[in-house]
């Protein structure tokens, strides 16, 4: 096979074995930006998000002015549809927000430290 290329790594998945600590928060996030969660776990080194709305879509971002990814805008946020969910390591020191298309849009974060 001339044209198959080998490649060798590994992916870095954290494991539940690697974490001491979890806290698990729900917000209701409505169409103005706000912290998920609300006060961040001091030492988190991960965090999963759940969009928990069977409709709305959820847009997450690096900043309280995060808006709809569908605007278009450098203030877009990563777009989080209906029951969807993101994990990513992010430690305790960064604020992650979100802002919804609709009110009362379900958000249940799980941290891990």
């Amino acid at each position: 096979m001339a044209n198959e290329a080998l490649v060798k790594g590994f992916l870095a998945i954290p494991t539940l074995e690697r974490f001491k600590t979890i806290s698990i928060q729900t917000t209701d996030v409505d169409t103005a930006a706000e912290a998920i969660p609300g006060t961040a776990m001091t030492n988190r080194k991960a965090i999963l998000i759940q969009n928990k709305h069977a409709t709305a879509c959820l847009y997450l971002g690096s900043a309280a002015t995060v808006t709809a990814h569908a605007d278009n805008t450098t203030t877009g946020g990563y777009q989080l549809g209906p029951k969807d969910a993101v994990f990513m390591t992010l430690d305790g020191s960064a604020t992650l927000y979100a802002i919804s298309d609709t009110t009362n849009t379900g958000v249940c974060t799980v941290e891990f430290s």
